[in-house]
């Protein structure tokens, strides 16, 4: 593949010119999501969420829901992206790492059974698969969803607590 052992820069650019493509595309795809998640945020629509979200840890499990729900039609890095966004609004700043993953694993679980918003399922599905083929898979993501999203919740609630404060204006 040109990246061989002894090969050096020449290898390196070798290898880079080959792979081009793929790094742009990736690179793209993540300031888009970026960008999706920017333009989410200036709609202000994360400031109205504490309003919306219960003021207890069932808040936080529910913004998981949000974010697992989203994933069903969104991809994954995005519904991730909106889903710490807003986490970072409604907890004003002070997210626990745990409950970031648990906004992770929301997004991933909440794409396992949709055709729409995740490549690999959209692929089977343009390969002719039955998009009610992979919907099952939502019985072991509502299960992930509960058992990662409650303990995530309660310790979020803890270190800090929603607070329904509406901005002005």
């Amino acid at each position: 593949d040109g990246f061989a052992e002894g090969a050096g820069l020449t290898g390196l650019f070798a290898h880079f010119a080959h792979e081009w493509v793929l790094l742009a595309n990736l690179f793209l795809l993540l300031v888009g999501f970026a960008v999706l998640a920017r333009h989410f945020e200036a709609s202000r629509i994360p400031d109205w969420m504490p309003v919306a979200l219960p003021d207890n840890w069932t808040g936080g499990f529910v913004l998981l829901a949000l974010v697992f729900v989203l994933s069903s039609f969104l991809d994954n890095i995005a519904a991730a992206l909106i889903g710490a966004t807003v986490a970072r609004h409604v907890f004003k700043g002070r997210v626990r790492i745990g409950y970031l993953a648990a906004i992770v694993a929301a997004s991933n679980a909440g794409g396992a059974g949709s055709v729409i918003g995740d490549t690999t399922t959209t692929m089977m599905w343009i390969a002719g698969v039955s998009p009610l083929s992979v919907l099952h898979a939502y019985v072991a993501a509502t299960v992930a969803l509960i058992v990662s999203g409650i303990p995530a919740s309660l310790a979020q609630q803890k270190y800090a607590p929603i607070v329904k404060d509406p901005p002005s204006g």
